[in-house]
Order: structure tokens, then sequence, then C-alpha cells
């Protein structure tokens, strides 16, 4: 059994999930960053699941490069690189799991 109650991470991990605001995407490694469309959040165990749709707007192919979290506050948080080819007829679906828990 971990120090923290079970209770008391859930009530962590709704806290930090009402923390995030918006995720980006970055195209072509800086040509431009994209606001993601946000389909779900939930917590799942002990993980904060996010489902995202990056929908193509180019019309052309192009790599997603990277995908960025926005605070509340507007402040970058969280950057992952990426590596996505994307054709001109494609939306990507990403699901993102972030591990919350006691070790």
């Amino acid at each position: 059994m971990g120090l923290f109650t079970q209770d008391f991470l859930a009530e962590r991990r709704s806290e930090f999930m009402a923390l995030i605001d918006k995720f980006e995407y970055e195209i072509n490694g800086g040509e431009k960053w994209l606001t993601a469309t946000e389909r779900s959040r939930q917590i799942v165990g002990n993980y904060i699941r996010f489902t995202l749709l990056f929908p193509n707007v180019l019309q052309s192919d192009y790599s997603i490069t990277a995908i960025r979290i926005i605070d509340v506050n507007g402040k970058e948080i969280a950057r992952r690189d990426l590596s996505v080819n994307v054709n001109s007829i494609q939306s990507v679906l990403f699901v993102l799991s972030i591990s919350y828990q006691e070790v």
C-alpha cells in the first residue's frame, strides 16, 4: 500500500486535468503551430487520457513534428517531439495517456 490514499490521488488527477487548456501540434519542424481538437478527456485508472484530433488544414503533404500542452495561463507545460507523416486526405487521431500515480 502506498502512502497516499486512492481518493487523494484521484482528486489530484482531476485537478491536474483541469489545469490543461489546450494541445497544439507543430508541423514541418517549426513552420507553424496548430490547435488540436480535443475529442475527450477522462481519468482511466492511474492515467489521464486525452483523445485529440489533428485536422488536416493544409491540403498538402506535411509532417507533424511535435505536440505541446498549454495550461490555463497560456504557458507551455509539456512538449514531446513526434514524427508523423500526413498526406493530403488524412486527419490524425492521437491518444495521449499521462501516468499520474504514486511510485
